[in-house]
């Protein structure tokens, strides 16, 4: 198997809005999925997402919006080592399957498609812009 390895730069932020589409991982394959929590209520803080032949992706809510950005794995280091972190590809089984579309819906939301469901980030109240986070997912039927 070879491995498509981008030669870019990282990007930093790609959106910060209330709704976009992320097609880009499209086709490949889940390596990693985790969360940074806050470490008193377990609430996801920061969502990284690791496909192959892609850089790391950083996700998040904040003040109504959804924030999607790229980065490198030197960028991301810090920030994956510490100990409130989740990993939510191995909680949830989809490590290793086909990854789809990203996108971020009004509530907001921020959902990933994954081969047997999508993966889905929200904000636990809607009226409130700076309302803690959860994660679900939510299965296919016959997947």
């Amino acid at each position: 198997m070879v491995r498509r390895m981008s030669s870019r730069a990282a990007r930093g932020w790609i959106f910060q809005d209330q709704e976009f589409v992320f097609g880009e991982l499209e086709g490949s394959t889940l390596e990693r999925l985790l969360g940074h929590v806050d470490g008193e209520t377990g609430a996801p803080l920061i969502v990284f997402l690791k496909t192959t032949g892609h850089m790391w992706q950083r996700f998040f809510l904040d003040a109504g919006l959804g924030f999607w950005g790229e980065y490198s794995e030197h960028d991301v280091a810090g920030e994956l080592e510490e100990d409130a972190a989740i990993d939510y590809g191995h909680r949830f089984g989809v490590v290793g399957q086909c990854v789809g579309q990203a996108r971020c819906e009004p509530g907001p939301r921020i959902r990933v498609a994954i081969s047997s469901g999508d993966f889905v980030l929200e904000t636990t109240g809607d009226s409130i812009l700076d309302a803690p986070s959860s994660v679900r997912f939510e299965s296919k039927l016959g997947a």
